[in-house]
């Protein structure tokens, strides 16, 4: 019976598995990234890598809406501060802090559109900053 029972639970599992697939591959496209401040005509690679990266960043700012993009700097200090142990406390929360308000200054940075007066070394050192914050990148 037990069998039977894993048997046709390995075979809705699967069923459920191909659904999903089947959902993202037609309606909800989450490998897709569309870059909404180019233009639809032809762009330079190095161009079109910094936009694509900034919209990922304005994505998850804006649909994932992590709570540290609306708060206070003492409130996301706070929070991080309660929750780590003991002996890293102060440079843990002061670390996480300081990487979401590098998060919500690059946002604000691209949305104002500030790179269109920034040279070619700044917008590198913006990519960076971008790339070096990759962890923070996900939701709960």
């Amino acid at each position: 019976m037990r069998r039977i029972e894993r048997i046709l639970g390995g075979f809705f599992f699967r069923l459920n598995e191909m659904i999903y697939y089947v959902k993202c591959a037609l309606y909800y496209k989450y490998n897709r990234v569309t870059a909404t401040h180019i233009p639809p005509t032809y762009i330079d690679k190095d161009h079109l890598l910094f936009h694509t990266c900034f919209q990922i960043l304005v994505d998850f700012v804006e649909k994932e809406e992590p709570w540290q993009c609306d708060c206070e700097m003492r409130e996301i200090w706070y929070s991080y501060y309660k929750y780590a142990s003991k002996e890293t406390r102060h440079s843990h929360a002061l670390k996480k802090t300081t990487e979401w308000m590098t998060i919500r200054n690059l946002y604000k940075w691209y949305k104002e559109k500030k790179y269109k007066s920034a040279t070619y070394d700044e917008i590198t050192d913006k990519l960076r900053d971008l790339v070096s914050l990759r962890g923070n990148y996900w939701t709960i």
